[in-house]
Formats: C-alpha cells, sequence, structure tokens
C-alpha cells in the first residue's frame, strides 16, 4: 500500500495563549487519517507567513522558533522513513505517539541486541570473557545480515517476531555457515537471552520463541588424566612460541577458562 504523508504547521486563532500570542498546531495527514498537535509554541498573528507557514518576523527570536519548526518536521520525516524502511505500519497514532514523545519503548530487535552487547562489554572480566562478547558480536552481525536478506529490512519489532522467525534463522545459519550444530545452538541461546534482556527491561511481555527446541549433538568429551597433564608440563619443546601455547593450555586447564582467554 502506496502511503501519501503531508505535513503542516497552523496558527489557531480561536483559542489565544495566556501571553495573547497565538498557538501554533502540527498537522499530519496519512493517506485519509488526519492527526493534529500542538507544538508548544505561539506567535502573533501579524508575524505568521501563511503561505511559507513560518514567522516573517525578522528577530533572533523569529530564527529560533524556525528552526524549532523545522526540527519537528524533519524529525517526523526521518521517523517516517524509518518505519518504511522497517516495514512497520505508518499511521497517525504512531506519529502522534512520536511527537509527543511517546515512541521510545517501540523496540528493535538488532536495537536491543546492541544494547545488551554494550552491557556485557562493560562487564568484561568480572561476569564475562572476551570470547563470550565476541561470540554475542558475531551471533548480532549475523542476526542482521539474516533480517537482511530475509525481509530486507534492518531491524525487526520485537513484537512481530515468532517461532517462524527463530526456524528461519537457525536455518540460515546452517545453510549459510560451515558451523557445526552445537555452535549454532549457542547462537540461538544467545538470542533468546537477549528476548529475556527485554523482557526485563519491558521493551516486550513476553518470550515470542517460547516452545521452539534448540538442538544440541552430544559430544563426547576426552579428559586428561593428572598424569597425562604433568607429562605435558615437563615436555622440552624446541620453540618459545610452542612453550607459550603449552603453558597457556596448562593454564587454563587449572582455571577453568577458555583457550581464547588464557593469553
Amino acid at each position: 500500500m502506496k502511503i501519501k504523508v503531508r505535513t503542516q504547521f497552523f496558527i489557531r486563532k480561536s483559542v489565544p495563549m495566556a501571553n495573547g500570542k497565538l498557538p501554533i498546531y502540527f498537522r499530519i495527514r496519512c493517506n485519509s487519517q488526519m492527526v493534529e498537535v500542538s507544538t508548544g509554541r505561539g506567535i502573533n498573528s501579524e508575524d505568521w507567513d501563511r503561505l511559507l507557514r513560518r514567522s516573517k518576523a525578522d528577530t533572533d527570536e523569529a530564527k529560533i522558533l524556525n528552526d524549532y519548526l523545522d526540527d519537528i518536521e524533519n524529525d517526523i520525516r526521518r521517523y517516517i522513513n524509518y518505519l518504511i524502511e522497517n516495514g512497520e505500519d505508518v499511521n497517525v497514532n504512531i506519529l502522534k505517539k512520536k511527537l509527543n514523545g511517546e515512541a521510545d519503548n517501540h523496540k528493535m530487535l538488532i536495537h536491543v541486541f546492541k544494547e545488551n552487547n554494550e552491557l556485557i562489554k562493560q562487564e568484561l572480566g568480572y561476569n564475562y570473557s572476551m570470547s563470550t562478547f565476541q561470540q554475542y558480536e558475531v551471533t548480532c552481525s549475523r542476526l542482521a545480515e539474516f533480517i537482511k536478506k530475509r525481509y530486507n529490512r534492518a531491524d525487526m519489532n520485537i513484537e512481530k517476531l515468532d517461532i517462524s522467525f527463530m526456524r528461519n534463522f537457525d536455518v540460515y545459519l546452517r545453510t549459510n555457515y560451515k558451523i557445526k550444530a552445537n555452535t549454532i545452538a549457542k547462537s540461538l541461546k544467545q538470542v533468546n537471552k537477549v528476548i529475556r534482556y527485554a523482557i526485563e527491561m519491558r521493551y516486550v511481555h513476553s518470550n515470542p520463541f517460547n516452545g521452539y527446541k534448540i538442538r544440541y549433538n552430544k559430544s563426547d568429551r576426552v579428559f586428561l588424566t593428572p598424569e597425562e597433564l604433568k607429562r605435558f608440563e615437563e615436555i622440552q619443546l624446541k620453540s618459545k612460541r610452542l612453550e607459550k601455547v603449552r603453558d597457556v593450555f596448562v593454564f587454563v586447564c587449572y582455571t577453568g577458562l577458555a583457550f581464547k582467554d588464557g593469553d
């Protein structure tokens, strides 16, 4: 459906402000709908240019007022373009909420994922390792790539996600990257954690992926015996590089850190 939006400022002569000025309103027409919102600013009747719909006075106050009106109009047009680009509904109620500063809870998945990653970054060395942070960054990047290719959007409204989204992302990872099933499972688990973060922040009320089963392949881990680890510690190597690799490996064996974090 083609979206037609027209905007204009006008003064309302029937309800003058307490200071005698006439209030300036902003009117938005979206297809067959219309809404009018007060700008909170006023102007003397003789200073209003009915053609340009701006102040025609040659004063600093008039320049500040016109800049303010330009900002309102430009901001709402940028918001309209943002909604269209992401496949969101565009109607006068949504635009009115934006003008009234009530559109901040319109949360998008990639935006929230980056918000979550920034918090993880702040906790590096405390609750998270660098390798974990990097894994979240990779998942976020692949998720954005998936949304662009699958839905031709830059982001997705969290409230419009469902199990099919997670299933399609699962298939996308399996068919586009040469990674093992358990690595894919970790990525999906990270997406789930980001959704739980969004719930905690009250960006969304429930997890749209509830009921989706993340598949892990059970693997048999091989452990070193104490005697084997001791032999590894004492082995003589011919290069400093290999000695460093050995020392890091032994260190992570005793500390439980991931090998990536041991260097």
